[in-house]
């Protein structure tokens, strides 16, 4: 199993590789997505923020190609998150990858501590933190496992008090069973210092 994270694929300029198609690939995703935010730009900002941090990654752990490829999202998000200190609905933590990924023709599986019912791509609601949190995934069916701001995430910090050590040896333990001898898990090391990792990996 390949662990990146985000910032050692941007310093590499690893990135680059994809970058003739990336914007097309953008683009597309968010034709798709159309639907979830119509003619309100403030939502379609949040979902083209987070489609832009998170596509160019996991293209590039996939050689270029999302089509048929199976993604594991772990803290995807989810529709009725409320911001802990504004106190109101965001739609910025939607599942907006999962989304995207369906529109590209991936396969993407969903997890989030949330409900996810009326989303159209396989989700589950599960703690991140229990031992074998991941049990309804088969063995060596994930082509990449993606993180995003999932531990600096304000609903486990606001709301579970979650130990980064716990999460961090399930997830690993998790991923070694899911993941294909090839796959890869990519993620934004955004407030792992939060949580005493020093050096921001795994």
């Amino acid at each position: 199993m390949n662990i990146i994270r985000y910032d050692e694929i941007a310093e590499q300029g690893r990135r680059q590789v994809w970058s003739s198609n990336i914007a097309d690939v953008h683009r597309r995703a968010m034709e798709g997505l159309r639907t979830y935010y119509k003619n309100d730009e403030q939502t379609r900002m949040f979902a083209s923020i987070a489609l832009g941090r998170q596509l160019s990654n996991v293209l590039y752990s996939l050689d270029g190609e999302f089509c048929g490829k199976t993604i594991l999202d772990l803290g995807c998000g989810n529709r009725n998150f409320v911001d802990a200190g504004l106190l109101f609905r965001t739609r910025n933590f939607e599942p907006w990858l999962c989304r995207g990924l369906q529109v590209l023709g991936a396969k993407p599986i969903g997890v989030d501590y949330n409900c996810l019912d009326g989303e159209t791509f396989e989700h589950y609601s599960v703690d991140l933190a229990d031992e074998d949190c991941l049990n309804m995934i088969a063995d060596h069916s994930v082509d990449v496992a993606n993180a995003s701001a999932l531990f600096d995430s304000p609903f486990l910090k606001s709301y579970l008090f979650l130990s980064s050590r716990k999460l961090k040896q399930n997830i690993i333990t998790q991923l070694e069973r899911v993941l294909k001898p090839e796959g890869a898990f990519v993620y934004d090391a955004t407030g792992l210092l939060t949580f005493g990792m020093e050096d921001g990996s795994f």
